[in-house]
């Protein structure tokens, strides 16, 4: 029952992780490239848990 419904939901909800890891991503890219380094580690801290989501 309801399998259409349970693949749509892991579709978007695994789509909007994916959208989130590179938005995070690309934010620590950007303060490590402006030598911001306390900023790069704050990010990569959020990168890293969208990276792991999956898995716990």
């Amino acid at each position: 029952m309801g399998g259409t419904i349970d693949a749509e939901r892991g579709f978007f909800g695994f789509g909007a992780l994916a959208l989130f890891w590179m938005w995070t991503g690309w934010h620590a890219y950007r303060a490590v490239r402006r030598r911001d380094i306390a900023s790069h580690q704050a990010w990569m801290i959020r990168c890293r848990s969208c990276a792991g989501c999956p898995t716990w």
